[in-house]
């Protein structure tokens, strides 16, 4: 059996949420897909040089899991540990060993939605993975004023398993976008993953809510793809 556990297409499962200055109420968009302006367009998906890729070659089942909620941005969720994937990762060197968070560029040499990788990840091996190590910053905006970025995730049920972790749909300016001016070697960027708020990790629905509490900083652990 070929183990990738991907997401349901996206237009089924994404939820927004605007993040505004704590005096105003965050919108939440609850069961179907919500349609936000495009991130950006398919001529900008490809990684800057300052992210690193590398390749991994596997025979057989992969073992991968994937988290396919961000349709142009597929994120390993988790490496089983029985899986082809695992058995390379205990010779590979460290900057060649795949990790949750890694981004999936390409599967046999085809590039696409997560969708289409997730078909492509469910047939038999061997496998030929290009992956994409994020960049992790921090990012640490002070209130008042509004944040200006629009955070998009899945809601774990019964047919998915949920994001990892929220990601940026849209930056609007705000704190945000001052940031990215102010501190070019910090910036962040569409299909973005927020990590940790505050020092606080877990599930996007913990990671929303410690923004919301911040009444002053908000300090956010980010892992940058590199998308222009």
């Amino acid at each position: 059996m070929f183990c990738c556990c991907a997401e349901p297409p996206a237009a089924e499962v994404v939820g927004e949420v605007k993040l505004r200055d704590p005096g105003h109420e965050e919108t939440f968009h609850e069961g179907g897909f919500v349609k936000t302006e495009r991130a950006s367009q398919p001529e900008d998906l490809e990684p800057s040089q300052e992210t690193s890729t590398f390749e991994v070659k596997v025979n057989g089942a992969h073992g991968i899991q994937i988290d396919g909620s961000d349709p142009e941005c597929t994120i390993v969720r988790k490496v089983n540990e029985d899986g082809m994937v695992a058995k390379w990762n205990t010779s590979a060197p460290e900057n060649k060993i795949v990790k949750e968070g890694d981004r999936v560029l390409e599967v046999n040499g085809t590039q696409g939605s997560s969708i289409e990788m997730a078909k492509i990840l469910r047939q038999e091996g061997p496998f030929t993975l290009l992956l994409q190590k994020p960049q992790e910053k921090v990012v640490a905006l002070r209130r008042p004023g509004e944040l200006g970025v629009v955070l998009n995730y899945q809601k774990a049920g019964a047919n998915a398993q949920g994001s990892i972790s929220p990601w940026i749909a849209k930056i609007n300016g705000g704190l945000l976008g001052s940031w990215n001016i102010q501190n070019p070697e910090e910036a962040v960027s569409v299909h973005d993953r927020i990590r940790a708020v505050n020092g606080i990790s877990g599930t996007p629905e913990e990671i929303m809510a410690a923004i919301r509490d911040s009444k002053d900083l908000v300090k956010m652990r980010v892992h940058h793809y590199g998308f222009l």
